[in-house]
């Protein structure tokens, strides 16, 4: 229906024109040249005047109606295209999933030979032609991609990864900072913008993305995200070690346990650095605060070497027990007291300590090598016998304890900072034989 308000205002205008043309009489002089002239009623140009504009409206609405017309018939014919493309591309990631690539690559062909605008192929293929070691084909692709859409984020992260593996580390940095002021609460895009920081090595905007990352995690996950964070900041703190600035090390690696209180390289690292610092007193503390904090014996181990280093065996003992105080359960903090009461000289104690373990330790080697040794304490005589019991018993201490990564299971003969097999930092624990 027409709008009330243009109603009125058309009959206002009739009206207008109405009283002009009936109830006004007055003359006026048309010149058809400087010698002629004639003269009409008023009435005669002020109805022409409307009709002239009411034809004009209707011209103008007729061609802005065509070029609507035209408008929608080239839309639905782009539109028509788009869903063409979409329908190929989906069938191209379906042979992608199911490993066929060079069917998956004809239907993403296809798809841009029907739309050569349409991102998704553009990426997918990309990505493809980066997988095949095509770095400059693939920039080219999603160069394209980000040139339609310069707020496509995907299309930035995906040519930073091509940057990067064409060892264009000031491109892929920069797309990177492009794609940061867009994306906001995209996980798997700050994890990409974190992985592509650190591996151009600049830990401080990865540790900013790494940030946003747990910012943006489900609750389930923040655990996990937190520990690699703890990761990033040790990996920083490991830096200013070889850089020779303790203090800073020292300040970082407070901050790792900060995020992550459960990162026990942090406590083992922290420890070394306050010892360089002059502060063998901190030192102890930060040990004796990772085992309270993760219940992990690593940092009793690590506090163990300390402690024996400054020939402080007595307090070896008062350590382990003050830690089988704190996790009585614990077995393995037990055999180590007895192994520390047997380096103390003191059978009797080890046998009491040794009798009180029920769990599966007590069928161990370890624990029938110490039961040899206690029995044979004192007994100075020259015992080929002897002599393999103490090698047998010093070698099944040494390897009573192997450690495995919890990210990707590999067992590794010895305890470090990062797994040596996937690279994950903070995610080595000891695993009893």
């Amino acid at each position: 229906m027409v709008p009330l308000r243009i109603l009125i205002l058309f009959a206002a205008i009739i009206g207008g024109v109405l009283y002009l043309a009936i109830f006004n009489d007055a003359w006026v002089p048309f010149y058809l040249s400087p010698e002629l002239s004639m003269e009409l009623p008023v009435m005669v140009p002020v109805m022409g005047s409307f009709f002239l504009g009411a034809l004009c409206v209707a011209i103008f609405f007729s061609v802005d109606s065509l070029a609507d017309f035209f408008s929608s018939i080239r839309k639905s014919a782009e539109e028509k295209r788009t869903r063409r493309a979409t329908t190929l591309y989906n069938m191209g990631m379906e042979r992608l999933t199911t490993g066929q690539r060079r069917e998956a690559e004809k239907f993403f062909t296809k798809a841009l030979g029907i739309n050569g605008e349409h991102i998704p192929s553009l990426l997918a293929l990309g990505v493809m032609r980066r997988e095949e070691g095509d770095l400059t084909e693939a920039i080219n692709l999603h160069s394209k991609a980000k040139g339609l859409n310069e707020k496509s984020a995907a299309a930035m992260l995906e040519l930073a990864e091509d940057y990067f593996r064409a060892e264009q580390y000031v491109y892929a940095v920069s797309t990177i900072k492009e794609a940061q002021k867009i994306v906001r609460k995209s996980l798997p895009a700050f994890r990409r913008i974190r992985d592509v920081y650190v591996r151009v090595g600049n830990l401080e905007e990865a540790i900013v993305a790494q940030k946003a990352v747990i910012d943006n995690s489900p609750v389930a996950m923040e655990k996990e995200e937190r520990n690699r964070l703890a990761g990033l900041i040790y990996q920083k703190a490991m830096g200013h070690i070889e850089e020779g600035k303790p203090e800073e090390a020292r300040d970082a690696l407070n901050n790792a346990i900060y995020d992550d209180s459960q990162f026990v390289p942090a406590y083992i690292k922290l420890a070394e650095v306050y010892e360089k610092l002059g502060k063998s007193r901190n030192a102890r503390k930060t040990l004796e605060s990772g085992f309270k904090a993760t219940r992990s014996i690593i940092p009793l181990k690590a506090l163990e070497l300390f402690l024996r280093a400054k020939d402080e065996n007595n307090a070896v003992v008062d350590t382990y027990s003050w830690a089988k105080g704190l996790a009585p359960e614990n077995d393995e903090i037990r055999i180590l007291l007895v192994a520390a009461y047997l380096h103390n000289g003191l059978p009797d104690t080890a046998r009491l300590e040794l009798s009180e373990i029920k769990g599966p330790l007590a069928g161990s080697t370890l624990a029938q090598l110490m039961e040899g040794k206690i029995i044979h304490h004192g007994d100075t005589s020259d015992n080929p016998a002897l002599e393999s019991l103490e090698k047998a018993y010093q070698r099944e201490l040494n390897m009573f304890f192997r450690f495995v990564c919890g990210s990707c299971f590999a067992v590794a003969p010895e305890y470090s900072g990062r797994c040596p097999s996937c690279g994950q930092w903070g995610t080595v624990k000891q695993l009893l034989l």
